[in-house]
């Protein structure tokens, strides 16, 4: 879990372009952090979803898959959205993003999904803890990102979770799960969230 810059690795430049870029994610999400902690509750209820999306574009920026997880350059990845009726409307505002040189895609978990195409699964607090720790089984130790808001998912092998505090929006993240998924996160990631582990 080090900084994601390794030796000999990037040049100087490279280097020094990957830290502004990292240093701007984790300003992205203190701006976010400060926002919703501060709305009204009328607004928090309409923005929830459109926050904690923005966070998990974040997320996506601050995390390396393995090179085996993208066979060409220019394939996809894949945002999962399990639990719940419909997709949040929200989400369709970050499909399309790029996460470095890749297009983000959000789709909706339905009975046919394929789990480990998945690059990245958003856990909504509806879905059943049953299902839940299926769903866990079924990618542990594969490069996905495990996210969700249901309480004790870090807990239950999953790597990222949305909770309040106080009023304010937070995340833990728990370490050893995402190192067992086989991906790399980066430290100051790490430093901004409550670490836990099962």
């Amino acid at each position: 879990m080090g900084d994601r810059i390794h030796g000999g690795c990037m040049s100087l430049k490279q280097a020094h372009t990957a830290r502004y870029i990292e240093i701007s994610v984790l300003f992205s999400l203190v701006l976010l952090w400060t926002f919703f902690s501060h709305a009204p509750l009328f607004a928090q209820l309409r923005t929830e979803y459109a926050v904690k999306a923005a966070f998990i574009l974040n997320f996506a920026m601050l995390t390396r898959w393995p090179e085996t997880s993208f066979s060409t350059p220019d394939k996809e990845m894949k945002l999962c959205v399990a639990g719940g009726n419909e997709l949040p409307k929200s989400f369709t505002s970050i499909d399309g993003k790029r996460v470095d040189e890749k297009k983000l895609h959000v789709v909706e978990v339905v009975s046919s999904t394929n789990l480990s195409d998945c690059d990245i699964i958003f856990f909504r607090k509806e879905i059943k803890t049953e299902d839940l720790v299926r769903m866990l089984n079924i990618v542990r130790e594969k490069p996905v990102l495990t996210i969700g808001e249901k309480e004790n998912i870090t807990r239950l092998g999953g790597n990222i979770e949305f909770y309040q505090k106080q009023g304010k929006l937070r995340f833990a993240i728990n370490p050893s799960s995402v190192a067992k998924q086989g991906l790399d996160v980066s430290s100051r990631l790490l430093k901004a969230a409550t670490l836990v582990n099962n």
